[in-house]
């Protein structure tokens, strides 16, 4: 899977669309910190996902 920026503004609303075995799943895992990236990293407000869980109260 490669996804090199991906940017979600508050308030708007966003899907994930692709064939079986795309990463769908696997990224929205990411972004809950269920499953943590191989490489690179996740940043939410621009701070890590795995030095701050805080933003999961966020997400919904």
């Amino acid at each position: 899977m490669e996804l090199e920026k991906f940017t979600v503004r508050e308030g708007e609303i966003y899907g994930f669309l692709g064939p079986n075995g795309a990463g769908k799943t696997t990224t929205m895992k990411m972004i809950l910190s269920l499953v943590m990236p191989t490489s690179g990293e996740i940043l939410i407000n621009g701070e890590n996902i795995t030095k701050n869980k805080q933003y999961l109260n966020q997400i919904g």
